[in-house]
């Protein structure tokens, strides 16, 4: 099964931006810049592994980083 994400996406602009929360954080943690940001960007900001709701991935190490890296990948592939 693969590792899904939840995110959220704000702003019709043409320039794509994904936010990446730091430690302890989640997709939270962009709100106060979403009223600046709101029209100029096409923005998605998603909760990382173990954060928030987000679930681990179902493996460690590598494997596991592989698999975050590939829910990253279909976040951003996904409009």
């Amino acid at each position: 099964m693969a590792l899904k994400l939840p995110l959220v996406r704000w702003g019709a602009g043409s320039t794509p931006v994904l936010l990446l929360h730091g430690f302890l954080g989640s997709h939270r943690s962009w709100e106060h810049l979403r009223p600046n940001w709101g029209a100029d960007l096409s923005a998605t900001a998603v909760d990382l592994p173990g954060h928030a709701q987000a679930p681990l991935p179902s493996t460690t190490g590598t494997d596991g980083f592989l698999e975050t890296i590939a829910a990253l990948a279909s976040v951003i592939d996904t409009p």
